[in-house]
């Protein structure tokens, strides 16, 4: 479905406009420097080349891209405000590539532009892009691999194909969610075509593979030549000489964190239920704080009103797309099935739920593909 020419450009630009406005304007959490994952990544930038941060020992538990970009970006305005511009020109890329994303696979407009009003409302991306945080870049990465890869698979063009290595050699250099992105280009490869683009379509699997080889050799070399590391939560020093794959995946699965970041499954349905709503909560309707079960009922309070009629649109508007896509794959099967890949790669970012300690900056890709739903 189209729009007239005129609204088709207008309108994305003006959400685009409302997308910046929310980013430009949100409140930084200047505290998280002091801790967490920001103190790390501006000390690792402030390092560059290097990448070392406690103790002046290699930092192997976040890629160095990331940090390396900040260092760059700190060539025009300080570290902090380096991290947040970082995030911001991200979350500015991936608008453009989900809108180009919609219209290829799905050639919907009504969905790309409701999509897209979601993302610019969106309570946790406008949290996450005003904080120097990597996931907004790594978002930008992952998804612009996904699409050059799509658009090779359905349009052709080797061209494409490299576009999608490249950004998958990024990928593995910024995040271990290369390893959904590994898994998002097999399924798209899976659905949207067969054998005769076997060889071509390899190359980007192949190219984000081996970049995130070489960080998995990094862990390695420091596993087997040190018998404690800095790698647990702010640094805590651990005894690394029992390592494995799931220690070579997450440093922090080290038995010394067990306590702390314990390795365990999770199949308690409100774990997934509280997740996924708060992945709709909206900066105009905020999800009032510690909602439960236990307490829903100040949801339907005259004082949420506004949140009530919004959120149950938005969760039968999900409910109705999940149940429209898969009446789709069980009448036409996933061949081509463009709302099919939606849903797969909704589920593959939302893998990391599964454990017990996950926080929402783990699950923030399947936030776009919810959107899309």
């Amino acid at each position: 479905m189209k729009f007239g020419m005129k609204w088709e450009m207008i309108l994305p630009l003006a959400l685009f406009i409302a997308f910046l406005f929310f980013r430009s304007f949100s409140d930084s959490e200047y505290y998280l420097i002091q801790a967490g994952d920001s103190a790390k990544y501006l000390v690792l930038a402030k390092n560059f080349p290097y990448h070392k941060a406690y103790n002046d020992q290699f930092y192997i538990v976040h890629p160095p891209l990331y940090p390396y970009a900040i260092h760059f970006a700190s060539y025009f305005v300080e570290d902090h405000l380096a991290g947040i511009l970082v995030s911001i020109i991200s979350a500015a890329i991936t608008f453009f590539i989900v809108y180009k994303l919609i219209i290829l696979i799905n050639g919907n407009h009504y969905i790309a532009l409701g999509s897209l009003s979601l993302f610019a409302l969106s309570q946790v991306f406008i949290q996450k892009t005003a904080n120097v945080l990597k996931e907004p870049f790594a978002i930008m990465l992952i998804l612009s691999s996904i699409y050059f890869f799509v658009l090779f698979l359905k349009k052709g063009k080797i061209s494409n194909i490299w576009l999608s290595s490249f950004f998958g050699i990024l990928t593995g250099l910024t995040s271990d969610h290369v390893l959904l992105l590994i898994l998002s280009l097999m399924a798209a490869y899976i659905i949207f075509v067969g054998k005769n683009k076997l060889l071509p379509a390899a190359i980007p699997i192949i190219a984000a593979s081996l970049s995130y080889a070489l960080w998995i050799f990094a862990r390695i070399y420091a596993y087997a030549t040190n018998e404690f590391y800095n790698v647990g939560l702010d640094g805590t020093v651990v005894n690394v000489s029992n390592w494995g794959l799931r220690q070579l995946l997450s440093p922090v699965f080290f038995s010394d964190m067990a306590s702390i970041v314990p390795f365990r499954i999770v199949l308690e349905p409100s774990h997934y239920i509280y997740a996924i709503a708060y992945m709709l909560n909206l900066a105009i309707a905020p999800w009032p704080s510690g909602l439960r079960f236990s307490n829903i009922e100040v949801l339907f309070s005259f004082r949420y009103i506004l949140q009530s009629v919004i959120y149950t649109i938005l969760a039968l508007a999900a409910v109705y797309g999940t149940f429209k896509i898969l009446k789709s794959v069980f009448s036409k099967g996933i061949r081509r099935n463009g709302m099919a890949l939606v849903l797969i790669l909704f589920v593959i970012f939302l893998s990391p739920l599964t454990q017990e300690v996950a926080s929402n900056r783990y699950t923030l890709t399947a936030i776009i593909f919810l959107f899309i739903i």
